[in-house]
């Protein structure tokens, strides 16, 4: 990735707020080295709390080992085994058998039964990776009496979401009425239904929304999830710069991962906003297309020219992301302020977030 430090300095100058450029430099420390340390610095904006509470035994040479992984990929304990993965010790499961083993950085780890602990030495730090405050009680009761001291027992706050963040409850951001809102990676359609939550409870409405999902299965779970709403239209194309028929790559194990790609099995149909959507006022556009986002404004450009309306853009998914996209709007030369905010304790969810003035 080449490096234009003019046009670092130029994006600096657009940031809204001191947080702003507080994550676009930690993001760019990830782009440029992606160690786990600097991943930790982009997961301290979502929840510092949890990071620092387990550094306080890391910096002290610690090892770490997490009670509860489960089999879902986005499961806390499996969040915490990432983030903590050159510190980590072991996983531990009470379903170890079932659950066999898991990957990160292509380094296999063994799931194994609790009891099993204590066999990795004394100096560790112990994650109870359940959100359940009952699981937590009884887990921590076992654990004392495997002999694993109290104070190196951390516990997740049950409160927190291990997910994606909401896009829209922002306080730079101003809904009115009539909102219309163009949702491209849809998903399952409850980003959808949250921006509509969110413009209600800022005392806005929603006219229509537009809402891309290219994947088969996902695009049938969002129609039928928002099926009952009159003003919502979802559209099994991709988002791109051009009208034109793609190779899609249908990721079997993580529905969130399909993208776009020529090694891909499946072909999609893929659109421009500026074609699809000729002619409609537009207040929101929000993109989360796996790395098709680029293109996905370059097709967006005369739409966005016409409307300026709010934007909320994922920049993680390509390295050169993060210097890209926020210079592509800047050249627009719209006037607008642009603020970054990272959103998960993951790599992952580092959004643009474009206010006009």
């Amino acid at each position: 990735m080449i490096i234009d430090t003019g046009q670092i300095e130029k994006i600096r100058e657009h940031l809204g707020d001191a947080e702003s450029e507080r994550v676009f430099s930690k993001r760019l420390a990830y782009t440029l080295v992606p160690t786990c340390e600097n991943e930790r610095e982009l997961a301290r904006f979502d929840n510092a709390v949890i990071i620092d509470a387990v550094r306080a035994f890391t910096d002290c040479g610690a090892k770490v080992c997490v009670y509860g992984v489960g089999k879902d990929y986005w499961h806390p304990g499996r969040v915490m085994c990432n983030l903590f993965h050159d510190h980590l010790a072991g996983a531990f499961d009470q379903n170890a058998e079932q659950i066999g083993g898991i990957d990160f950085y292509g380094e296999q780890f063994s799931v194994q039964k609790p009891d099993k602990i204590l066999e990795l030495g004394s100096n560790l730090a112990v994650i109870i990776a359940t959100q359940n405050p009952r699981f937590q009680n009884e887990i921590f009761a076992y654990l004392l009496t495997l002999g694993v001291p109290a104070h190196r027992i951390v516990f997740l706050p049950p409160l927190y979401a291990f997910g994606w963040g909401n896009y829209f409850n922002w306080p730079f951001f101003e809904y009115g009425d009539d909102e219309v809102f163009v949702d491209c990676g849809c998903f399952d359609g409850e980003t959808a239904k949250l921006f509509m939550e969110t413009s209600q409870k800022r005392c806005a409405s929603v006219a229509k929304i537009f809402a891309y999902e290219p994947n088969e299965e996902q695009f049938a779970a969002c129609e039928n999830n928002l099926a009952n709403i009159p003003f919502v239209t979802v559209k099994k194309h991709a988002v791109w710069n051009k009208k034109e028929t793609l190779r899609f790559c249908v990721n079997p194990l993580l529905a969130e991962g399909s993208a776009i790609s020529d090694a891909g099995d499946v072909t999609i149909d893929a659109v421009a906003l500026d074609d699809d959507l000729a002619g409609e006022r537009v207040t929101f556009i929000k993109m989360d297309v796996e790395g098709a986002e680029l293109n996905a404004l370059k097709g967006a450009e005369n739409l966005i020219r016409a409307n300026k309306p709010k934007l909320a853009i994922c920049l993680y998914h390509k390295p050169e992301d993060i210097l890209e996209i926020p210079a592509f709007v800047i050249n627009l030369s719209l006037d607008y302020h642009l603020y970054l905010r990272h959103q998960s304790l993951w790599a992952h969810d580092t959004i643009l977030y474009a206010v006009p003035k």
